[in-house]
C-alpha cells in the first residue's frame, strides 16, 4: 500500500504533460505486455510433467484400492 500511496504522490506532483508521458507510456507497456502470447516456460513444462506422473500414480493406487476392496469382499 506504500508503494502506491508513494507512486500517487510522485504522480499528483507532476505537471501536466510529465502525467501525460507517464500515463502513455504506462499504458503503452500495459498493451504490449497483453499482446505478447503466453508461453510455458522450462520450469512450467516440469511441473505439468510431475503433476501428470503424479496423477498416474494416484490413479494406480485407487485402482489397487479397488482391487483390494473387492478382493475382500
Amino acid at each position: 500500500m506504500r508503494g502506491m500511496a508513494r507512486a500517487l504522490q510522485i504522480i499528483v506532483g507532476m505537471t501536466t504533460p510529465k502525467r501525460a508521458l507517464t500515463l502513455s507510456l504506462t499504458t503503452a507497456a500495459l498493451i504490449a505486455m497483453a499482446g505478447c502470447p503466453e508461453k510455458d516456460s522450462p520450469a512450467e513444462k516440469a511441473g505439468e510433467k510431475i503433476e501428470d506422473a503424479a496423477d498416474k500414480a494416484g490413479d494406480g493406487v485407487e485402482k489397487a484400492g479397488e482391487k483390494i476392496e473387492d478382493a475382500v469382499e
